[in-house]
């Protein structure tokens, strides 16, 4: 009896010659092919042109050199190995290519797909010698495989295999020299490379180029698919749907993207075509931020993120799983049937438009507290309806808790006009309190109640001028395009918390490629110093605008890698830390909580164990200030009594 992996593999060669894909038919041209993946890159040199990276460049260039070095410091490694990783360190330095494709016309191996690396070396030799440790290699495999001469590329090696050859060897070409790997279905070395998209558009000279084309997958799903037999087409429903999505298909969505360098910035182009249709599937809207949202954020904010979003997503998954046989509909009617909310239209539908998320020194002063999630609403009268229902039934089912339920409550209380909600602990010295907020436009979350009221407050229009005042990201975001969705960082102002990052980050580069063996390779500093990374430190910017059915997402910040680093690291730095390290302290304590001795007495008062193994071991103002509190709440109960 044949094993089930040669009878798979027997049905699939029957499938594919019956579908007229004849193994070991004569090559076809190269324009026949269609990439599935492909990526393209300069040399390593190019890849940090900024005056403040060239540090950074020289260090990285000094890296062969190290691992040269390796024989003399690591017992039993073999010179030769350290000679092979070295020369291919090198030659990763050098431009390369590498293609995924698919050629429906050729299929000498893999039924269609073909694979071709091909690596720019320093030379003939160095091309000559990757050939001669690579065929070596292959010798020491204890006959497993068999090399001759190849017939596809003259000078090349070919290694028959079941499923197509693979050849590898030098090339010259025109006045480089390389060293490549060709498997399946590839009849070209350069196969596929006329199809790079320029998304550039002559904005930026591209570093690196590539694209991924989605309706290549199609052939191996048909495949894979007939080869499983009644299996597969239990799965025609689900490549369906993939297919409406623009996942699947001979019109799948595909991507170019490109990342280069312009005289003042770094770059970085995604174009998505056909992505209308997967935004369709998934319900997502497809217009753009109104000009007034801008001013829903604060003119000092220094990360800020928005898109058009709802909830629509979530109801087209919640259909696709009822169509493939998910109890959906039961669910949705017994949780209408307990709370008398309907998912859909009490909750789904009643938020969503414009998303957003920020951070600014309005909110709190900086750092992870003074962080605001934003939703505009699509039914403001039905959200709150909804919202007053839950709330209420939030706090009867903490009433039903006497302990620790009387410890937590959601309060509704007012602030200048602004309607707020807050989750609170009355008794406790809990130091959080998370809050929300309702305007006219919109539903604003926040950590502190500070945070929030500010937020409502810039967003009902007793504010400032707001983000498109802002005097660094005002005039980096294009609004007047129509944006999608947007993301700013102000680096000059974020770079402050994520300089030590890059500092450390230079740091280890520097030791990894110095020399324990002398002074032969100085380094220097690799990071600038605070002031010269940070002055004329451009921001991040990263936006997407809708070309008819493609999305095009562009981003920019400044043309030094490190700059650009500390800026992003530390856009969620700074502030809050104090505040952060108490809560794996109350994780602690909560998993060592036990109530079944009654809870602990503070100031003849019930502390739920929890909590008072966790302020146990709180620094002291913690504590000082939980005593405080606490003895507040003692007033009442004492004049009671």
């Amino acid at each position: 009896m044949r094993s089930p992996i040669r009878r798979l593999t027997a049905r699939a060669a029957t499938l594919a010659i019956a579908a007229g894909l004849t193994l070991g038919a004569a090559p076809a041209s190269a324009q026949d092919a269609r990439p599935l993946f492909m990526i393209d890159h300069v040399e390593l040199d190019a890849w940090a042109p900024d005056e403040h990276d060239a540090a950074l460049r020289r260090a990285l260039s000094m890296l062969p050199d190290r691992l040269a070095e390796l024989p003399r410091e690591i017992p039993d490694m073999d010179a030769e190995i350290a000679e092979v990783v070295t020369l291919l360190v090198r030659t990763a330095a050098r431009p390369g290519r590498l293609a995924i494709t698919y050629n429906p016309n050729n299929n000498t191996g893999l039924w269609g797909y073909g694979l071709a690396i091909s690596a720019e070396t320093e030379g003939r030799e160095a091309a000559h010698t990757l050939a001669g440790h690579a065929r070596f290699a292959i010798d020491q495999a204890d006959g497993r495989f068999v090399l001759r001469e190849s017939e596809l590329v003259e000078g090349f090696t070919e290694i028959p295999t079941p499923a197509g050859s693979v050849h590898f060897g030098p090339r010259r070409d025109g006045d480089t020299w390389r060293f490549e790997i060709l498997a399946g279905s590839v009849s070209d070395p350069a196969q596929g490379l006329d199809q790079f998209a320029d998304v550039a558009d002559g904005d930026y000279e591209p570093i690196v180029r590539g694209r991924i084309d989605l309706g290549s997958l199609t052939a191996a799903v048909n495949m894979a698919q007939m080869a499983a037999g009644e299996d597969g087409r239990q799965l025609v429903p689900i490549r369906h749907k993939l297919e409406q999505a623009g996942l699947l298909g001979d019109d799948a969505m595909n991507f170019d993207y490109a990342i280069g360098f312009s005289d003042e910035h770094l770059h970085g182009t995604l174009r998505a075509e056909g992505a209308k249709r997967f935004f369709e599937f998934l319900r997502f809207p497809t217009d753009t931020i109104p000009r007034a949202h801008y001013k829903a954020f604060p003119s000092d904010v220094y990360y800020a993120t928005a898109a058009r979003l709802d909830f629509g997503f979530i109801e087209a998954m919640l259909d696709l799983a009822a169509e493939f046989g998910a109890p959906i509909e039961d669910a949705e009617q017994e949780l209408r049937n307990q709370t008398g909310i309907d998912l859909r239209e009490d909750l789904l539908r009643t938020l969503g438009g414009t998303m957003a998320f920020y951070s600014s020194e309005s909110t709190g002063g900086g750092g992870l507290l003074s962080t605001v999630l934003m939703s505009t609403f699509q039914d403001r009268d039905r959200f709150l309806k909804t919202h007053a229902r839950m709330v209420e039934m939030a706090n009867d089912a903490a009433r039903q808790i006497p302990t620790p339920g009387k410890y937590v409550k959601l309060e509704a209380w007012k602030h200048d006009g602004l309607d707020l909600m807050s989750l609170r602990f009355p008794g406790l010295p809990v130091p959080f309190e998370l809050t929300y907020a309702v305007t006219r436009d919109w539903l604003i979350f926040a950590g502190t109640p500070q945070a929030a009221i500010a937020a409502a407050m810039q967003a009902s229009g007793r504010g400032d001028d707001g983000l498109l005042s802002n005097p660094r990201l005002g005039d980096a975001i294009p609004h007047r395009k129509g944006l999608q969705s947007f993301e700013a960082v102000d680096s000059h102002h974020t770079i402050r918390s994520g300089y030590a990052a890059t500092q450390l980050l230079g740091s280890a580069i520097a030791n990894l490629v110095r020399s324990p063996h002398g002074d032969a390779r100085r380094i220097g500093l690799i990071t600038p110093t605070f002031g010269e990374l940070r002055e004329g430190l451009a921001p991040i910017v990263k936006y997407s605008v809708w070309d008819g059915d493609d999305l095009t997402t562009h981003g920019t910040s400044d043309r030094s890698w490190l700059g650009t680093m500390a800026g992003q690291a530390g856009a969620f730095g700074g502030g809050g830390g104090s505040v952060m390290s108490f809560l794996p302290m109350i994780m602690q304590a909560a998993e060592r909580g036990d109530f079944d001795g009654g809870p602990p007495l503070f100031m003849g008062k019930p502390v739920p164990g929890p909590v008072f193994a966790a302020l146990s071991q709180a620094p002291l103002p913690y504590v000082a200030a939980g005593a405080v509190l606490y003895a507040d709440t003692l007033g009442e109960d004492a004049t009671s009594q």
